[in-house]
């Protein structure tokens, strides 16, 4: 049985991401910060959730260490992990600074980390995260979600070169704003221009289907016209 490790299980892309693998008979378990939202997915089968705080190293850890020692591999790792926030010079806030980071780009290098860690099988196991069309541009007002989404696509690309013999290979799918609730708070967007999840969905099932590293490790979605 193919089998999903998701991070943020419970957001907008998270869900479609569980919904969308589910129905394909795919056994899927995902974080939450919430216990209430992961009891909403109870009527999924082959699906279980666990809270997990991804500001804490800690919290990361007994996670994906819980989920190794329960079901021994996984073809996929998801990061759906994000915050988005306005933000400038002047209203920058270090702590939510840090936080930001720490969601956006930190958790990424905690979750090859443990992956690494704990993985026992010879299985490859694909890494995906989630970036942003900022992890190239950088947009007005928009300081801690550029740099963190910037600095994520760097971390991926050392990874790989790293520790590309280990079994594990990452890869980053970087979108234009989503249409869900996120992308669609975006000042002045375009509605015509944003990406469906079912199209980041495609991506994932297309890098799920590839049998060797021959690949692109960054994948940017941008819609023309």
């Amino acid at each position: 049985m193919r089998k999903i490790l998701i991070i943020s299980g419970t957001g907008n892309l998270g869900k479609a991401i569980i919904n969308y693998f589910n129905n394909k008979n795919y056994f899927i378990y995902f974080s939450s910060t919430s216990k209430i939202k992961i009891n909403k997915m109870k009527n999924h089968k082959r699906v279980v959730g666990v809270v997990c705080n991804l500001l804490s190293e800690k919290s990361l850890e007994g996670f994906i260490k819980k989920a190794y020692l329960n079901n021994k591999y996984f073809d996929l790792v998801i990061n759906c992990s994000g915050i988005f926030k306005y933000d400038n010079l002047e209203s920058l806030n270090y702590k939510s600074l840090v936080d930001t980071f720490k969601v956006n780009t930190f958790s990424t290098i905690l979750i090859n980390k443990f992956v690494k860690k704990y993985k026992k099988d010879k299985k490859v196991t694909k890494i995906i995260s989630i970036g942003s069309s900022s992890s190239y541009e950088g947009f007005k007002n928009t300081i801690s979600y550029c740099g963190s989404k910037h600095a994520l696509l760097g971390v991926v690309k050392s990874i790989n070169r790293t520790y590309h013999q280990k079994k594990i290979i990452n890869f980053s799918i970087n979108p234009g704003s989503l249409d869900n609730k996120m992308g669609r708070s975006v000042r002045n967007i375009d509605k015509k221009k944003l990406i469906k999840q079912k199209e980041v969905i495609k991506v994932i099932e297309m890098i799920q289907s590839l049998d060797s590293f021959g690949f692109t490790e960054d994948i940017f979605l941008k819609r023309f016209g």
